[in-house]
This record gives C-alpha cells, structure tokens and sequence, in this order.
C-alpha cells in the first residue's frame, strides 16, 4: 500500500482521497495549472481547506519524519470524492452566513 500512497501524493487527482486510521481524512479537490493543490482535510468534525504549492510539499507533509513511510494511507480516485467532501464542508456549517463563506473558500 506504502508505494501506492506515495504515487497518489506525487501524482493527485480531482477526488483523491485518504485516510489515516479511518479517522483523519484528505481529498484533494482541485490542482491548479501552477501545480497547486487544494484540499480538505481532517476529522468529520472539523474540515480544513488546506492548501500546498506541489505534490512535493504534499507527499513530505504526510511522511514520518524517520522513514520513507506515510502516516495516511491512499483509498481512490473517484472524483466523486471531491463532490463529496465539498458538500460536506459546507454542510457541516451552522448559520447561512457560514455555509456562503465556506463555498467562497473553496472558490478561492
């Protein structure tokens, strides 16, 4: 799985996702033409948009510090999945005001 997580993070797509223990989630949403990459990321709870100048920066961010492993682990690459976690980013947010900021920032 180790290599197949590490090509993911060197190569995302729209949709990519994965997970650490089940509990901690990644899906990348967008990767701009200069190589950025947009994502959401953590727990159910409490989603981030988080973002990463290249999948080089992407990959280091998610290794241990003392091997060449991962901390999360690869699932799929079902774009599906980034419509999914949009929708949940938002979602997850109370007053209308909130769920109208959220949507901008997945914009920007």
């Amino acid at each position: 799985m180790e290599n197949k997580t590490k090509n993911a993070l060197l190569n995302p797509k729209r949709g990519t996702m994965f997970s650490e223990m089940l509990a901690y989630w990644l899906c990348v949403i967008h990767i701009a033409d200069n190589g950025e990459i947009t994502t959401i990321q953590g727990v159910r709870t409490n989603w981030q948009v988080v973002k990463y100048p290249s999948s080089k920066e992407l990959e280091q961010r998610f290794r241990y510090s003392t091997n060449n492993s991962h901390w999360i682990d690869y699932h799929n690459d079902d774009e599906e999945n980034a419509r999914r976690f949009e929708e949940s980013f938002v979602n997850h947010k109370v007053t209308e005001q909130e769920k109208r900021d959220a949507r901008i920032e997945l914009i920007l």
